[in-house]
Parts: C-alpha cells; structure tokens; sequence
C-alpha cells in the first residue's frame, strides 16, 4: 500500500507540473485563500488533539480529553489530511518562484508523510515534529517575497508574525513531546525569547521591528487560533460522547 501510494502522489506531481505549463491556472482562480490555509490550521489543530496524551497541549500539561476522542481523530485523520493537502496542493501553481519552491518540497513530505501509514516513520516522534515546524519557515518566507513584491520594509511586514507564531507552537506544546531534559527545553525557550527581543529591539542593536507589533501579542496569534481550535475539536467530542451516552442510557 505505501508504494501505491508513492507512486500515486509521484504521478499527480508530474500532472500538476505538466497542467501548469499547459494552464497556468489551479484553484486559487475561484476559491479564496483562506480555504487553503484553512485547512492547513485544521490539521494542525488534529494533530495537537492526537498528541494531548503524549505530549500535552502546552507545557506537557495534558487537556482531559476522552480516550474515544483521541481514538477518533487518530482512526480518522487520514482522510481529513489527505483531503487538505491535496486541496492546498492544488490550489498554487507549480512555478519557478522561490517561496513556491519551498512550499512544494514542504508539500512534498507531508505527502510523503501520507504515504509512510502504518510504519514506524509515520509516527517517529522527531520526523512528525520536523513537519509541524517547518510551516514556520515556509510561512516566513511567502511573507518575505510578499513584503518584496510590494515593496514593504522587511522589518514592517508579516513573517515575524508567521515565524515567531509557529516557531511559539514548538515552544509551547511540540518540544515537550521530544523527551528532552529540563535544562534542554529551558535553553530552547531562552533562545527563542532572546531572537524575540533582538527582532524589537531598535537599530544597529536589533532588527528594528515596531514595538507596537509586539504591543499588539502578534507571536500569540498563531498559536492561540491553533489551541483553540484544538480545544473546541477536544472539549466539544467530548461533550458529543456524553450526549451520546445520555441518550443510550435513556434508551434502555
């Protein structure tokens, strides 16, 4: 099944590549783009469902979702990945452009991440860490060329929003899935704070960043959108389950 798979998604990247030197044109022409990074926040979100009793949702504290819930999402996933992945695949061009570049090998192993079920790969905790993180980059670097197109300074623009918010995510909740000593996970975080207070600092000494974005809890954003999301999934199956429950117990 894992080489019909592979050699399924390697076909439907020849096709894309091909359509696109035919038809330039993919999805992104009718539908909006919210739809594609939609979906992309909704994976994520499963997958901090599904590593709540490994990892916990921040901090390695561990939310009280049910055994069935998590049961659920981890049965199910699949379908839902493969569903935005293949739509958020769709929705770009194959062109030439270095953000797109990069968006398409990040593509590229998350299919191949699909296309390893049922092996020990599929579920290595450092392999599924390094595909949740590498959004950051990638989100940064589409800001980045963005911010170029339009001529807006680098310092004033969105990927230290994208880079700070899903870099936070490993932060708060990925790292502490990794095992790593105590000593490990506090030299990661003072890292991470000390790139933050670099990047609003006032020139030559920092980047230069305006405080106000700071003000303004912009490296909260991503992961608050991300935790809620992942805790309405959680809470809110759980509260399917004791309706249902309910309703067999009242049936009997």
């Amino acid at each position: 099944m894992n080489y019909v798979s592979l050699l399924i998604n390697f076909i439907f990247i020849v096709i894309h590549i091909v359509h696109t030197q035919l038809y330039y044109d993919k999805t992104a022409q009718d539908v909006p783009v919210w739809t594609s990074q939609g979906s992309v926040i909704l994976m994520l979100s499963i997958i901090i469902v599904m590593e709540n009793p490994r990892r916990g949702i921040v901090f390695g504290q561990k939310a009280k979702f049910k055994p069935q819930v998590v049961r659920f999402f981890r049965k199910y996933h699949g379908y839902y990945i493969a569903r935005a992945l293949i739509y958020t695949f769709w929705f770009h061009p194959s062109v030439g452009h270095l953000a797109h570049i990069w968006g398409f090998l990040y593509m590229f192993l998350l299919l191949l991440q699909g296309s390893l079920m049922y092996t020990k790969v599929h579920t290595n905790k450092y392999w599924t860490v390094v595909l949740e993180s590498l959004v950051a980059f990638h989100g940064a670097l589409v800001a980045v060329m963005q911010a170029l197109l339009s001529e807006t300074p680098l310092w004033d623009s969105m990927w230290p929003m994208f880079f700070l918010g899903f870099m936070g995510m490993f932060i708060l909740g990925y790292m502490y899935g990794l095992n790593w000593p105590r000593k490990v996970q506090i030299a990661v975080t003072s890292l991470y704070i000390l790139f933050m207070v670099w990047l609003y600092l006032p020139g030559p000494v920092g980047y230069g960043r305006p405080i106000e974005r700071l003000l303004s809890f912009e490296f909260l954003w991503i992961p608050i959108i991300l935790f809620v999301i992942a805790l309405v999934f959680g809470f809110g199956g759980n509260l399917f389950i004791k309706k249902k429950q309910k309703v067999l117990e009242a049936g009997k």
